[in-house]
């Protein structure tokens, strides 16, 4: 079985990607990763206690911000 740790952070960057080509704005991007990081919280509860799986959404959430930054900012060069 795939980590959710490495699996969900893509798919929220290719979320935020389809929601852009919808018309979505930049800014709520951040929010979706958030909001996206803790629709993970049920499959993390299975293994860890509370606080690690309330941690490891925040940490979803925010890396998947953070990915998607890099790969704008370095890749395209913007």
């Amino acid at each position: 079985m795939i980590d959710p740790i490495i699996a969900v952070p893509a798919l929220l960057i290719a979320l935020n990607e389809l929601l852009k080509k919808v018309g979505m704005n930049d800014r709520w991007c951040p929010i979706v990763n958030l909001v996206g990081g803790f629709l993970a919280l049920p499959i993390l509860l299975t293994n860890n206690n509370v606080y690690n799986s309330i941690l490891m959404c925040l940490m979803i959430g925010l890396s998947a911000g953070g990915l998607f930054d890099l790969g704008q900012y370095t890749i395209r060069g913007k």
